[in-house]
């Protein structure tokens, strides 16, 4: 009876050392290329408080641009270009930055599908491209017609949020509207 005791508790015994080894082993196993935990992150600031690796530059239909890399808004008239120049506040930034986040934009088609059976003419294209750190996310919409509805209210919600910081600044307000005409 005591052999048979004896055995038992060496059996546990070992058994819970084997029980602790394993979490040894488990942090010992490097992530492969499919695991999840070795994909860098590109919604990762490395400065959170000033945004200084955050850029946001958008074109629409070579009419309008903005960058946030030389703070310069240009729009095209007929005859000329004008530009003023103005930054973002840190606030604007943070907007921009977690509306980039929340609609996961590093995971949008570089180029977005359009429906085939609707067609405008002209059709006005729309190039957003932000920077994160070393990620770099250039999204082109060449039709305002998006295919897939889930893409489209994604790409529309970064636009219109980029759009209403943008063309509330004063120096944006004071710009006379283009004169070109689309036929």
């Amino acid at each position: 009876m005591k052999k048979y005791l004896l055995l038992i508790l060496v059996i546990l015994t070992c058994n819970l050392n084997g029980q602790r080894n394993i979490g040894k082993y488990k942090k010992a196993i490097k992530p492969t290329s499919t695991n999840r935990a070795s994909t860098p992150n590109p919604y990762k600031l490395s400065d959170p408080i000033n945004y200084k690796d955050f850029e946001v530059m958008f074109n629409s239909n070579n009419d309008e641009k903005y960058s946030t890399l030389d703070s310069t808004y240009r729009r095209v008239y007929s005859d000329r270009e004008r530009s003023v120049k103005f930054g973002l506040t840190k606030e604007e930034k943070a907007l921009i930055y977690k509306i980039v986040k929340e609609t996961d934009f590093f995971n949008l088609p570089k180029e977005l599908e359009m429906r085939n059976d609707i067609s405008i003419s002209p059709s006005f294209s729309t190039e957003i491209t932000i920077r994160i750190g070393k990620n770099t996310h250039r999204v082109y919409d060449s039709s305002d017609l998006i295919l897939d509805k889930a893409i489209e209210k994604r790409f529309r919600e970064v636009k219109t949020s980029i759009y209403k910081i943008i063309f509330e600044k004063k120096e944006v307000k004071g710009l006379p509207e283009s004169d070109r005409v689309y036929l």
